[in-house]
This record gives structure tokens, C-alpha cells and sequence, in this order.
């Protein structure tokens, strides 16, 4: 018999050929499969749900940070609609430089830490300039994470422009989360409509893709210090992870920086009891994406807790494709379609 024919041979042959292939398949990484609608509908539109509270919260604690270290307040002051500010040090560096700790609480009596920030306030012909470092606490007094900002507000005879971009650092490092707002403040008595924007970037590691929005509203001011608001179109753009961010192209507007791709557009519809740091029932707010037949639904449950449900749905079917709970501080848990839950920590999504 012919040794190199031979069955041992052709077998030991077939083993090293098989070998070889097998090494050669593991040394090459396959593409990995492209996120889905599926798993991009529930998150982009919870981001953007989630967004409108984060934007109202930055909005009202911001302003009362700066009203309360340009007024030179120092004394435990109760905010409309629950809540409390104290400023606990202020130093003139400058006659145009403030240094300042302040403190926002859940209470009314300046007790349960909410956002302590600590900010350098600056004044000039046009308005005020602001940076500042915030560390945002639960009713427990457990770290959130710390949100890094730089503001402008300038003033006209009529507006009080308000533009902001910043950084949230979730304490469990689980993202870093890029952050806008912009607001047109009118000053004059009688004006009723507010125009803001808000913006929000981040990576999903799990879908491979970073996800963002910029969503504008009209809020319109209604009786007993409550507020209706409009949106009638978003944008919506997905990125490879690390390329989407939020920025000011125009000075006074936001978009979103980086390479993305265009997702859709949505529009909102909602009405807050009171215009407050933790707005009362019966505020609720949906944002619908037409395009991909979900809907994103939220409301207070609570005026003793001010804890939210919220559900991302399909309009057609009304399967439930997130859902999601959270406390007065925007933290809590997303449940999916699939069983898997995330974390939900200050109004943003850490998965």
C-alpha cells in the first residue's frame, strides 16, 4: 500500500488541514451584526423621553444657582413647587469674579442634599459667563454623578438667554454623557411662551453605537404656575460609539456634532403642574416617532414622591417595548422587551 494514501495517513492529512482552518477562522474577527431597530427604538426614544425632565431639572437648578449667587443670598430659600437652595460660600475674587458653594435640596428646609455645585460665576456688559462642577445625590444621600458645565445668560430689554453645554459623569463610570440646553426667557410682562432646546449624546456599548438627540419645545405658561410645552420636530441621529456629541453651531442653537447618520424626527406634547424643580402630578408628556410606530409615555405618579412610570410602546399593537420607573431624582430602572434591565440614574440611561 502506498504510505502516503494510506487511511492513517489521509486522517492525520484531514485533522492538520481541519486544524489549520480552524485556527485561521478564530485569528479572523467577524463583523458583529448591526444593532436593530428592535434594539434602537426603545433606547433613542427613552434618551429622548428622559431628556425633557433632564432639561427642565438643569434649567430651574441652574437658574437658581445664579439668581441666588448674583443676589447674594445666604439664607435657606423654599422653591415653588418643593425643593430649597442655599448658598454656602461666597467669595468676590474680582469685581467681575464670584466664587460660590451652592446647595439645591429634596426638602423645603435646606436638609436633604440634591445637587451640590460649586461654581465660578462671571459678570460682564452682556450677561453672565458660569462654570461649575455639580454632584447630584439621591434622597439617600448615595453619589449620582457629577455633571461639569459652562453657561452663558445674557439679557435684553426683552430676554433672558440661557445657553449651556456639559458633561455627566455617571458615578458608576458606567458613561460619560454629553448635554445641552438653550432657553429664550422672555422679561417682559404678559410674554407666556418659553423657546428651549435640549440635547442629548452617549455611547450604548451593548448596541455598538452612540445615540442622540436634539429636541425643541415651545412651553407656554398656563394658570397656577403650570406650563404646557410643544415639540413638532427632533432630530434623531445614531453614530458609530464615541462620534456623536452635542455642540452650538450657531452660538444660540444646539445640534449635534460629530458623523452621524439621520434616525428620525419626533414630536412631543406635554404639560408640567407646576414649572418647578420637581413638578407635581398631573404632569405627563409623550414623544411619538411616527416613522417607527412607537411612542414614548411618561407621567408623576406621586406629589408625596414625585416618582415617574414611563413606557416606550408601539402605537399600532401597544406592545410594550421599554419600561421604566424612576424616583424624584430621575433614577431608577429600565426593563426591556427581552426581560434585561439597566440602570436609570439621573434622568439618563446607563447601558
Amino acid at each position: 500500500m502506498d504510505h502516503e494514501r494510506s487511511p492513517a495517513s489521509l486522517r492525520t492529512r484531514s485533522f492538520a488541514v481541519a486544524t489549520m482552518l480552524a485556527g485561521l477562522a478564530a485569528s479572523v474577527a467577524l463583523p458583529a451584526a448591526a444593532a436593530t431597530t428592535a434594539e434602537i427604538e426603545p433606547r433613542i426614544l427613552a434618551q429622548e423621553g428622559l431628556a425633557v425632565a433632564l432639561a427642565s431639572n438643569v434649567l430651574q437648578s441652574q437658574l437658581q444657582v445664579l439668581f441666588h449667587v448674583v443676589g447674594n443670598s445666604t439664607t435657606c430659600s423654599a422653591l415653588t413647587g418643593g425643593g430649597s437652595v442655599l448658598v454656602t460660600s461666597i467669595q468676590k475674587v474680582s469685581k467681575t469674579v464670584t466664587d460660590a458653594k451652592v446647595t439645591v435640596y429634596f426638602d423645603t428646609k435646606c436638609k436633604v442634599p440634591y445637587i451640590d455645585a460649586v461654581a465660578k460665576v462671571t459678570t460682564s456688559l452682556a450677561g453672565y459667563s458660569v462654570t461649575e462642577t455639580a454632584s447630584y445625590l439621591d434622597s439617600n444621600g448615595h453619589a449620582l454623578g457629577t455633571l461639569t458645565l459652562s453657561e452663558t445668560a445674557t439679557g435684553t430689554k426683552t430676554d433672558l438667554v440661557l445657553i449651556g453645554l456639559g458633561k455627566f459623569a455617571l458615578a458608576s463610570g458606567a458613561q460619560i454623557v454629553d448635554l445641552g440646553l438653550t432657553c429664550t426667557i422672555p422679561t417682559v410682562v404678559g410674554s407666556k411662551s418659553i423657546n428651549c432646546e435640549g440635547g442629548v449624546a452617549q455611547d450604548f456599548p451593548k448596541l455598538k453605537l452612540s445615540l442622540a438627540s436634539v429636541t425643541p419645545l415651545t412651553l407656554t405658561a398656563k394658570t397656577g404656575n403650570s406650563v404646557g410645552f410643544v415639540g413638532t420636530a427632533s432630530d434623531m441621529q445614531t453614530g458609530a460609539p464615541g462620534s456623536l456629541s452635542i455642540t452650538t453651531p450657531t452660538g444660540s442653537s444646539l445640534g449635534i456634532g460629530g458623523a452621524g447618520t439621520p434616525y428620525g424626527s419626533t414630536a412631543t406634547n406635554g404639560f408640567a403642574a407646576k414649572f418647578s424643580l420637581f413638578p407635581p402630578t398631573p404632569t405627563h408628556w409623550t414623544i411619538t416617532d411616527k416613522a417607527h410606530d412607537a411612542k414614548f409615555s411618561l407621567k408623576v405618579l406621586s406629589n408625596t414622591t414625585r416618582a415617574s412610570a414611563a413606557t416606550v410602546t408601539t402605537i399600532s399593537s401597544k406592545a410594550v417595548l421599554a419600561s421604566l420607573h424612576v424616583d424624584e431624582s430621575g433614577t431608577g430602572t429600565i426593563t426591556y422587551a427581552d426581560g434585561s434591565k439597566a440602570a436609570v440614574t439621573s434622568w439618563l440611561l446607563a447601558d
